[in-house]
């Protein structure tokens, strides 16, 4: 399978920002598909990865831990 955030902001010191930009309402699915690409990079050994879906039409931020 191909995984393919909408954007990974990489930091000097090592920690990752992992953003994804939907358009529409605020579904469950979207958190569980941005929890994942977040596992991936932890499992990649980023150790301080931070998600979030960044619903755009509403500007509204849903963090994921």
């Amino acid at each position: 399978a191909v995984h393919r955030p909408d954007r990974v902001e990489l930091s000097p010191d090592g920690n990752v920002r992992i953003i994804d930009y939907k358009f529409g309402r605020r579904r469950d699915e979207y958190a569980v598909q941005v929890a994942a690409y977040a596992d991936l990079y932890r499992r990649m050994g980023y150790r301080n990865v931070e998600a979030a879906v960044w619903y755009v039409v509403q500007d509204e931020v849903q963090e994921i831990s």
